[in-house]
């Protein structure tokens, strides 16, 4: 899987300032955009072309935009083409801090109307058609965001800031003390624990590892199916998975084909949970689609195929950490609920989903997000 990382400066930075995010990212291309407009209608253009050209290219991406960067890339209609944003300091409500801007500047609304664009003592311009824009132009941002604020930001308030991260659903990160532009060594620590420590994914919100008490869970390598094979047979010695070179005779073409299907198809996934490095859970992960039709819109869904775990280490927590993982997953890719198919007759496994969050219904479980 090719994953790339598109930063987005704000006033007066560079596309430079993105090599500082490249340790944070391995296994990703980071690139940082030298937009060459100002204003939302013209840069969130050149930031949707260059998404889209990414898009071509990588299989996700995710965003690091910083302060004006964050309401030019809202403004880029970017919300499909990308698995996760980052924004620092992020400026959110272009209105109100115009607004405050023009009552610094003592400046009317009936002013900035009738000249169109007032120069300020600090170094800003008062634009008419700008503010026009932000209006006519609400943001909409669909997209899993991780916000970081410093308490001593000057250009955004707290209460606007969390409000637009509960209104969007975003998780905020405050830094006491911490100022609009992160520059000291000690800001610049903080975002980059930040960054590393903010969600279960491995690198910035790619999905790829959570480190547990216990081990690791991560999604399979190829070199992982030797292990799941063998925890496979011990829950069902009817189902086996493995390379195909391990295979002995009398297994049927249907398990040969079942097999590709998981790591030939994209939509399909397996996460494992891996103690001392070896395989004590897996998952088998099936991304359904279900198109709109004349009569009703149901949205995709993560369906659950398979769920073991290895009977000596039941009851130590590992499912209910592995749901957790799944769950997070599920939603950073923008499913709106998991489902999974249960034997009425398996009470303890029925018993362990309900206190995960999913409810019953009829034939299968699901868990909304």
């Amino acid at each position: 899987m090719k994953n790339s990382v598109i930063y987005i400066h704000g006033k007066g930075g560079s596309a430079a300032e993105s090599e500082h995010y490249k340790p944070l990212f391995p296994g990703c291309d980071v690139i940082g955009l030298d937009y060459k407009t100002f204003t939302p209608w013209e840069t969130g253009k050149e930031i949707h072309a260059a998404v889209g050209e990414l898009k071509n290219k990588y299989d996700q991406i995710i965003l690091i935009s910083n302060s004006i960067g964050a309401f030019f890339s809202m403004n880029a209609d970017i919300d499909g083409l990308i698995q996760r944003a980052y924004f620092i300091s992020p400026v959110i409500d272009m209105e109100k801090l115009i607004a405050d801007m023009m009552t610094w500047a003592n400046v009317t609304e009936e002013e900035l109307q009738r000249q169109g664009v007032i120069p300020t003592d600090f170094g800003e311009n008062l634009s008419w058609d700008y503010l026009c824009y932000v209006r006519n132009h609400p943001v909409e941002w669909n997209v899993p965001t991780d916000i970081l604020y410093g308490s001593r930001d000057e250009l955004t308030s707290y209460d606007t800031i969390s409000t637009f991260a509960e209104k969007h659903h975003a998780d905020l990160t405050v830094m006491e003390n911490g100022e609009h532009w992160f520059r000291t060594e000690e800001q610049m620590r903080f975002l980059d624990d930040w960054i590393k420590s903010g969600s279960v994914y491995g690198y910035g919100g790619v999905p790829n590892e959570k480190k547990t008490e216990s081990g690791t869970i991560r999604f399979a390598e190829y070199e992982d199916l030797e292990s799941v094979n063998i925890l496979r047979k011990q829950v069902n010695d009817l189902h086996v998975i493995g390379k195909p070179e391990v295979f002995k005779e009398g297994f049927s073409e249907e398990l040969r084909d079942y097999i590709y299907s998981i790591f030939d198809d994209p939509l399909k996934k397996i996460v494992v949970y891996e103690i001392d490095g070896v395989v004590r859970s897996f998952a088998v992960l099936n991304h359904i689609t279900k198109p709109e039709t004349p009569f009703m819109y149901v949205r995709d869904y993560l369906d659950i195929d398979e769920f073991c775990v290895d009977e000596t280490f039941r009851r130590k927590g590992l499912a209910t950490e592995m749901i957790d993982f799944i769950r997070i997953y599920a939603g950073n890719e923008g499913f709106d609920r998991i489902e999974l198919n249960m034997w009425e007759f398996n009470k303890g496994a029925l018993e362990f989903y309900e206190s995960a969050g999913f409810t019953t219904y009829r034939r299968y479980m699901e868990m909304k997000l």
